[in-house]
């Protein structure tokens, strides 16, 4: 009987040894880490037993093709249908200034030997994302869990996301821990699928959409947005459910004629608080959105020239290298980083019958 409850001592002993290194370890990277600054979107709601948290889907967590070594395509290839999971490391970009954003830029099965970078994990079955970093739940106080799922700060308008800040410490292995910050990021979008007119309805293909630009910082801030609106872009998502490894920019058209080199007119530049809207025109063919051949007359896209019944859309803001803004008046309050606004379906571009 004695030998049973040493025994069990020691195995309690040992679990609590093991919480306690656990904790050691992520207190250690939080003090002698580098941080850094993540972008992310809230995405879920609160925990019932530990308190408030959010649910956070980082920007690292879905990334393209082209940005995946080769072995790790073959890799993901072959667990794909399992629930396997892989360890990977995801490289990041150093950001221009101290407090700016660490994007992700490859993602690879070897441990880069130098630079930034994140450890985590594929995972076949991952929600919201397939990559995951084990920094997914931020909890934060009793009550105000809710405000940070809003998406945007107070007094932003209900139909405008501003991206969600976070950050991260990082140990020498790319172990990624939350050290209970936040901010939230200085532009946001907005993007709301209007109403067809009745004078359009008999021919219209697909219904307007609108995407609005918001000043929330408290400094004017700028955006190159020509009159070919090319730094906007359709990204698409077959099946983003699966884990957002699908995702994929949308082509445009090739123009013509090269489109001529951006200027100080193409500048829209905004005090704080100010908003900018643009409409974007889906049905011309530049945005190879057309209209489906079945009966139904459905609004499909164009992948890879394949037509898809429906998918999950959402247009994304890419600003252009910075050696073509050089000589703009406004670089310096160019916003550096791509924007994103929420996803929207195929079947919502439909009109009505």
């Amino acid at each position: 009987m004695r030998a049973k409850w040493l025994w069990l001592g020691l195995a309690v002993a040992l679990q609590l040894l093991v919480l306690a290194w656990m904790a050691g370890e992520r207190e250690w990277i939080i003090r002698t880490g580098r941080t850094v600054w993540l972008r992310t979107a809230p995405i879920d709601p609160r925990d019932l037993f530990r308190g408030d948290y959010v649910r956070l889907a980082y920007e690292a967590g879905s990334l393209p093709e082209r940005q995946q070594s080769r072995k790790l395509q073959l890799a993901v290839a072959g667990l794909r249908g399992t629930r396997r999971e892989l360890p990977l490391y995801v490289t990041l970009r150093e950001p221009a200034t101290p407090d700016g954003v660490a994007h992700a830029v490859a993602a690879g099965l070897e441990r880069p030997t130098a630079g930034l970078f994140l450890k985590g994990r594929w995972r076949p079955h991952g929600w919201p994302n397939a990559i995951q970093y084990g920094i997914e739940s931020y909890f934060v106080e009793q009550g105000k869990g809710r405000a940070l799922e809003r998406g945007r700060p107070e007094g932003i308008p209900d139909d405008v996301q501003v991206p969600l800040e976070m950050r991260v410490a990082l140990g020498r292995d790319g172990t990624a821990v939350l050290t209970g910050h936040h901010r939230w990021g200085g532009m946001g979008i907005g993007l709301r699928i209007g109403a067809i007119p009745e004078a359009e309805k008999a021919t219209a293909i697909v219904r307007p959409l609108q995407v609005t630009f918001r000043n929330t910082s408290a400094q004017p801030q700028a955006l190159l947005l020509p009159a070919d609106l090319r730094t906007l872009r359709l990204v698409s998502s077959p099946n983003r459910w699966r884990g957002g490894e699908d995702e994929a920019e949308i082509p445009r058209a090739a123009p013509a004629t090269p489109p001529p080199p951006f200027t100080d007119a193409d500048v829209a530049l905004l005090a704080p608080g100010e908003a900018r809207t643009v409409s974007i025109p889906l049905a011309e063919p530049a945005w190879r959105v057309v209209a489906g051949r079945g009966p139904e007359k459905k609004i499909v896209t164009l992948v890879d020239d394949a037509a898809a019944a429906y998918q999950s859309l959402r247009l994304r803001y890419e600003p252009p290298a910075a050696a073509e803004c050089a000589a703009m008046k406004e670089r310096a309050r160019l916003w550096p980083d791509r924007l994103d606004s929420r996803w929207f379906s195929t079947w919502e571009l439909r009109p009505p019958r």
